[in-house]
Order: structure tokens, then sequence, then C-alpha cells
């Protein structure tokens, strides 16, 4: 009985130990700016149950991304490779870290996760500003900034986006507001709460300027 026990805790221990690995973490688009929405992409390999993972989180605190997967072994042995993707948003400028975790369960969907990472992984990558000479001949500004209910934007060359949209984003990337530009064009953003926004204009051409705004009450 004691050796059956024992082989029996063996079988167990040798199934959990083949857990989920880690391959790659991919930011799409690989050299993002200000204007692009940014996507975390984990890459990863599991030996053992579903390939569906149960759990994929980011959140971006000041220039961090802390990732979290979570996948449950469950009773199958198959093999497979799994890629999932998170949209972290429209970030600002600067260099960010990324830490993933990846933590890993026995037994069906929902299971009971280790408290314990079985995988960790990091990397880095860089947001780059979008400031250009035609920028500077623009003069694009935003006022005031920051803002309590209503931003004006102001241009010496308002035909250039006089037929193109304005949107204001929120920092998880959502789209909160569009409108069409005019001189001297206004939002009101009295309804949205203090924090951190980008704003993004269309113009001819293909130009698209993009600028962040607080607002504060």
């Amino acid at each position: 009985m004691k050796i059956q026990l024992i082989l029996s805790l063996c079988c167990l221990a040798n199934f959990l130990s083949a857990q989920g690995v880690i391959n790659s973490i991919e930011i799409v688009p690989s050299s993002p700016t200000v204007v692009d929405s940014v996507q975390l992409v984990g890459h990863f390999t599991f030996s053992h149950g579903g390939c569906e993972k149960e759990l994929f989180v980011a959140s971006v605190v000041g220039s961090s991304v802390i990732a979290e997967a979570r996948h449950c072994l469950g009773m199958l042995t198959v093999i497979c490779d799994e890629s999932d993707t998170i949209n972290l948003g429209i970030l600002a400028s600067g260099v960010y870290s990324v830490d993933l975790s990846l933590y890993t369960g026995f037994g069906m969907t929902p299971c009971t996760i280790d408290s314990i990472a079985d995988a960790t992984d990091n990397s880095t990558f860089t947001v780059s500003p979008t400031t250009s000479a035609l920028e500077v001949a623009l003069d694009f500004k935003i006022v005031p900034n920051p803002a309590a209910s209503r931003i004006i934007f102001m241009t010496k060359n308002p035909q250039e986006f006089s037929e193109e949209p304005i949107r204001l984003f929120g920092s998880n990337g959502q789209l909160l507001i569009e409108k069409k530009f005019f001189e001297h064009c206004s939002l009101d953003v009295s309804d949205l709460c203090s924090g951190l926004y980008y704003i993004q204009i269309g113009g001819k051409n293909h130009t698209v300027l993009s600028r962040k705004i607080v607002i504060e009450r």
C-alpha cells in the first residue's frame, strides 16, 4: 500500500511538473508611437490540459506593465502552442517594462491556482513621440491643459483638418468622443472623470497628431 501511494504521489508530481511555459512576449506594433494602440501578445506552450487559458490580464502602472496568465492542467495530455492578446491602449512616450507571470492549477476550469508563478518572463519596449516638422508648422495647441470642463483646439492651418475628426481616448484606449474639427473647435469634457486622456486628430495627406490632455477638478 505504501509503495502504491508513493508511486501515485510520484506520478502526480511528474504530472504537475509538466506545466506551461512562456515562449515569448511580443509588442504590436513592434515600434509603437503615441498614436498607436499598443497590444501585448503572450506566446505559451502547454503540455497538459486544454489549450485555452483560464485568464490573461494586464495593467499599466506608470511605466510598468504587469501581466498575468492562468492555465488549468486538467486530465488531458495535449501539447499545444497558444497565443493571446491584450490591448494596452494608447500609451505616453517612454520606455516600458513588461513582467508576465504564468500560474498553473490542477483540475477543470475554473481550477485552484497555485499562489506561486510557475513561469515568468520580462521584456521592455519604447513608445516614441511623433513630433515632426509638419506638426511644428501647423502649431497645433490644446488649451487649457489641464482642463476642467472644456478644451479648445487651435492651429495656424485649420484647413488641414476642416473635414477630419477629433477623437478623445481614455488611458485604456477606449474611444470616448469623436467629432469633426473646425477652427477653434472645442470639446465639452465636463462629464469625464479626472485623469489622463489622449487626443488624436486626423488631417489631410494622412497627417495624424496626438496630444495628451489632463482633466483636473
